[in-house]
């Protein structure tokens, strides 16, 4: 047994399907990246490997993803494909809070709530911009 598999026992993450993965993120959404038609696409066109891998608490399935190729979470292809690799958006509950057991540097920091392992400060060099959904009250003020 390798390391990583007992890192996925011991924080709770299942192999799993692709189909189950497909359901978890219709309910939960995602980055670009982790979207099902896009990893259907590459498993159909170009033969990629997938690992899907999901995280049930109380019979209930709270959050999945997948190893790319045996390296990565998510699709990292923007020098080939035309695809954002900015940010990795795993499809979790928002209640939910886990050990992640695969690394990345690209995990977005909308799950800083949920994922207990991951360290948002040092590793991140780069820096995205959210967007807000609303604009503050000087911002309107100042348009005509």
């Amino acid at each position: 047994m390798k390391i990583q598999e007992v890192k996925r026992i011991l924080t709770r993450w299942q192999p799993s399907s692709f189909s189950l993965y497909r359901e978890v993120f219709t309910q939960y959404g995602g980055s670009i990246n982790m979207h099902p038609d896009i990893v259907d696409y590459f498993m159909k066109r170009y033969n990629w490997h997938f690992k899907f891998f999901h995280y049930k608490e109380d019979d209930k399935i709270k959050g999945a993803y997948f190893i790319c190729n045996d390296q990565n979470i998510g699709i990292l292809t923007r020098r080939t494909f035309p695809l954002s690799s900015d940010e990795i958006l795993i499809p979790m509950a928002p209640d939910l809070r886990c050990f992640l057991p695969d690394r990345t540097n690209r995990l977005s920091a909308l799950h800083q709530p949920q994922i207990r392992n991951a360290i948002w400060k040092l590793a991140r060099k780069k820096q995205n911009c959210l967007v807000k959904e609303t604009f503050s009250s000087k911002f309107e003020k100042n348009t005509p």
